[in-house]
């Protein structure tokens, strides 16, 4: 997983995406890409609390 996140980050930079990307967590937080790849376990079911 962290592998995949790390290269997404590196696409968008690539193609010019300059801001923060962020995704969210279980718990309905965001976190960076970074602290993504470092907890993956905690993008588990996130969509459920995404809506």
């Amino acid at each position: 997983m962290a592998s995949y996140l790390i290269e997404v980050r590196e696409r968008l930079a690539r193609d010019g995406f300059n801001c923060a990307c962020l995704l969210m967590t279980s718990g309905g937080h965001q976190v960076t890409i970074d602290t993504a790849a470092a907890f993956p376990v905690r993008l588990v079911e996130s969509g459920p609390a995404g809506g």
